[in-house]
């Protein structure tokens, strides 16, 4: 892999103020995350751990108290704060959907807004989302399940994957991930061919895709297919993929 653009975001997911373990069912029964990174489920501890034993910088939180409710929890503050000046980048999907939310998780410390689709009211929120907030601090995240959209809207999940990409870019989102639920926790691998046809959509963006990825080969063929990234959960947690595997595929965070 050439890789000097390509980027491994490492994937934390919180619940009640800890790690938990991301998979299929309720999201309530997620069990408490063990990883390699850290001693324990203690959300600080495992960011830090990704930055010195993998050298990411970049770390996608999922809250989902927040995803659930579509309140940011204040709780996370400290964290987003500690990982700011640690120099880490925080994506945070905390259910966002108006302009004070996400500025508010931009004052905390959060490096960029995830704009989830399965939390989005509509298309109106997803422009005005983009036309608050500097195209740099904003990603939009199209959440889907067996290639169907996933989202909060009937009315938007109808208009389907290519047409939600499309809007996107048109509303000025210059960063996208595919996030396939189905595959979250369960290293499936990714569905490179139908992630390469959604691209094909929109090429001048940033794309990156999360669910599934498993091994350095599922980031040769992520990057293969012109995707600039990737968000990696349980294979990192579990140490299937390692700093040294990182450093020969000259990825970075």
């Amino acid at each position: 892999m050439s890789g000097a653009r390509f980027r491994v975001v490492s994937v934390l997911d919180l619940r009640g103020g800890e790690a938990v373990h991301a998979g299929s069912g309720p999201r309530s029964a997620y069990p408490l995350l063990r990883s390699v990174l850290a001693d324990g489920s203690d959300p600080a501890a495992i960011a830090a751990g990704s930055l010195r034993r993998l050298g990411l910088r970049d770390l996608y939180i999922a809250d989902l108290d927040a995803i659930d409710s579509g309140s940011p929890d204040p709780g996370n503050a400290e964290l987003l704060g500690a990982m700011a000046r640690d120099g880490q980048r925080a994506w945070v999907d905390a259910g966002v959907a108006d302009a004070p939310a996400a500025t508010e998780l931009l004052h905390w410390g959060a490096s960029r807004v995830v704009v989830g689709l399965e939390t989005l009211p509509g298309l109106e929120e997803l422009r005005n989302l983009a036309a608050a907030v500097p195209r740099r601090r904003l990603v939009f995240s199209l959440d889907m399940r067996g290639g169907v959209a996933v989202a909060r809207s009937r009315s938007i999940g109808e208009l389907g994957p290519a047409r939600l990409v499309r809007e996107a870019a048109q509303a000025g989102y210059g960063t996208i991930i595919v996030l396939d639920l189905d595959r979250v926790g369960r290293g499936l691998g990714p569905d490179l061919p139908a992630l390469a046809v959604l691209r094909d959509e929109a090429p001048a963006l940033c794309w990156l895709v999360g669910g599934g990825v498993r091994s350095p080969e599922d980031l040769r063929g992520i990057a293969a297919i012109g995707f600039a990234g990737a968000l990696v959960g349980t294979a990192i947690h579990e140490g299937t993929i390692r700093r040294e595997d990182l450093e020969a595929e000259q990825l970075h965070g």
